[in-house]
């Protein structure tokens, strides 16, 4: 068996994906993204319940007629309507 051929064999393979390091300051982030419609009455209390545990809030408004959208704007800026 030729010495490279060898020397290959025995190299252990790698499965799976990569684990990427994390750096000491590097932490997980968490994404809400809410998809509503006329939640005028539920979301600021929703909102305000995940306030504190979320890094950012998304929210979709697929056609509220009520105000959803003010109350959403009180909590993020990313407020996409569809």
């Amino acid at each position: 068996m030729p010495r490279d051929t060898l020397a290959r064999s025995r190299t252990p393979r790698r499965t799976g994906r990569r684990r990427r390091r994390r750096t000491a300051s590097a932490r997980p982030t968490l994404s809400l993204c809410m998809i509503v419609k006329n939640e005028e009455k539920h979301l600021a209390n929703c909102l305000e319940s995940v306030r504190a545990v979320v890094d950012e809030i998304i929210i979709v408004d697929t056609g509220s007629t009520d105000q959803t959208v003010a109350v959403a704007s009180a909590f993020t800026d990313k407020i996409f309507v569809h």
